[in-house]
């Protein structure tokens, strides 16, 4: 059955806006509804009916709107991330990412109309001290406050499952490629090179796939959607071929940057689940591009 009441969370955030114009676009007969925090989404779709949540500071108010009892489908997109919470503060991370949210959820479980759940977790989980690569089975992380608020709500939508059967998937994301965001290094890249500012590269020749750009999370969310199974299943999303840093600068033709000493491993990711669930992508060319498009910014200006 094809999702017909889909909320999105967190739609004022880059890769939120993204979803949204893929989703007035692929699910025509769908009302959609765009859920933010304080600032209200500024592209002018139409189809969008906003709903105003708040999960560090989910009211009464906000649980009783009568569009929740209709919902589906969740596309949860919305965190509390190092980039919105300069404090460092855990108790904001568990505030917005764990105790909001998991109490949306389960009032909107008590309605008996939400069948499917895709969200994003972070490879922030694992511990980043611990070898060069990740899988699902490495060690999580003790030491980083958004990586545990982030594997605490993978056990709660876990626990959550299994009280209601909703069919569930979670992926840890590493570096998300989409334009707009400001705190992964990939972007920041982007930015200098529009400057044409001098970068600072760490572990240059290391093997490097932990990249994922927003149309290979939409395609995993259209995968996933409407088939009707009860499955609960959190893994890891990356590109399916591996590159390193010097190649994907050499391709994108940006020779201004310097190799500094590396405060942490590089780090790849792998999976124990088989990848063909999800869309394969090569990281050099995905990357490249996004660069190169920096670049012709940077020329231009």
């Amino acid at each position: 059955m094809a999702a017909e009441n889909i909320l999105i969370t967190g739609a004022s955030s880059p890769i939120g806006a993204f979803f949204c114009k893929c989703l007035t676009q692929d699910f025509p007969n769908a009302t959609l509804y765009a859920a933010y925090n304080k600032n209200a989404p500024a592209f002018n779709l139409p189809r969008l009916k906003p709903l105003q949540i708040d999960f560090s500071n989910l009211s009464a108010e906000m649980l009783a709107l009568p569009a929740l009892k209709t919902i589906d489908t969740v596309i949860h997109l919305a965190s509390v991330t190092p980039g919105n919470n300069m404090s460092g503060s855990l108790d904001n991370y568990y505030a917005g990412n764990v105790y909001g949210v998991m109490a949306l959820f389960q009032h909107m479980a008590g309605s008996g109309n939400l069948k499917d759940i895709f969200y994003l977790s972070s490879s922030a989980v694992y511990n980043r001290t611990k070898g060069s690569v990740l899988n699902e089975m490495s060690e999580k992380t003790h030491l980083d406050p958004y990586g545990l608020s982030k594997l605490v709500f993978e056990h709660e939508m876990a626990t959550l499952h299994s009280q209601t059967k909703i069919n569930m998937l979670g992926l840890r994301v590493p570096v998300l490629l989409v334009d707009g965001v400001k705190y992964n290094f990939i972007s920041k890249w982007k930015l200098a090179i529009e400057q044409k500012a001098r970068l600072k590269i760490a572990n240059p020749d290391a093997a490097f796939n932990a990249v994922c750009p927003g149309w290979a999370l939409f395609e995993a969310f259209k995968g996933f959607t409407g088939k009707g199974s009860t499955a609960c299943l959190t893994t890891n999303i990356f590109a399916s071929e591996s590159s390193n840093l010097r190649a994907i600068l050499k391709a994108a033709d940006y020779d201004l940057w310097d190799e500094v000493p590396a405060t942490a491993p590089a780090q790849t990711l792998t999976s124990i689940y088989k990848p063909l669930s999800f869309p394969p992508y090569n990281a050099l060319k995905v990357v490249k591009d996004f660069l190169l498009e920096a670049r012709e910014k940077g020329q231009a200006a």
